[in-house]
């Protein structure tokens, strides 16, 4: 049996017990509140001494992430990606950058620390952010988000909370910054950003 598959037969279960449902790739889904999905990927690397897996925790918005979907014409998809993520070693007391690496002979033990990490510390974080203004909040620091993940989110998140004069305004002030340029990234926004004007004109028509 390959490392590998020695690590998936210890990980999976114990995952499984914590409500964790094992999707396609290192991806790991679990169920919160109404609409939001608990969200774990395990970025893997190769190591001298074994496999490296770093676990990265977030949230996952359905509502949000099929109107961008619908926004950009893009095939809607069950849960990826996150609406937020954040590598779960800054969760944890030291807040910085873990991983584990795990070797032939203690697959178990390090496998059984890892997901005992996910559970103390990344999962309160997900049941913590399952609200829209919550996630709004924490999208503010490039911390949980990239600035390009915000720059799309954040407009839909006063969008779906009602502020609909807001959400246009936020998305107009990102759009600026592509006046000057015509590269496949500034074109992917600016999709969106008429997607969102052309919204808000067939729901005041």
């Amino acid at each position: 049996m390959t490392l590998l598959k020695k690590i998936e037969g210890s990980l999976v279960p114990l995952l499984g017990a914590e409500g964790f449902k094992k999707r396609s790739g290192e991806v790991f889904t679990v169920e919160l509140a109404e609409g939001f999905v608990g969200w774990l990927g395990l970025n893997r690397a190769k190591h001298p001494r074994g496999l490296e897996l770093n676990p990265v925790v977030g949230v996952r918005c359905q509502e949000l992430e099929g109107l961008l979907s619908t926004l950009l014409r893009e095939r809607p998809h069950k849960y990826v990606p996150p609406t937020l993520s954040i590598s779960l070693g800054y969760l944890m007391p030291e807040q910085q950058y873990r991983c584990w690496v795990l070797q032939e002979d203690a697959v178990i033990s390090s496998v059984a620390d890892m997901v005992a990490a996910i559970v103390r510390y990344g999962v309160p974080f997900m049941e913590s952010a399952c609200s829209l203004s919550k996630i709004g909040e924490l999208l503010e620091s490039p911390r949980f988000s990239s600035a390009e993940n915000a720059m799309y989110r954040r407009p839909l998140i006063k969008w779906l909370m009602g502020d609909r004069e807001g959400a246009l305004e936020v998305c107009a002030s990102s759009a600026r910054q592509f006046d000057e340029r015509s590269d496949l990234a500034a074109e992917h926004f600016m999709q969106f950003a008429r997607g969102l004007e052309s919204l808000g004109n067939q729901i005041d028509a």
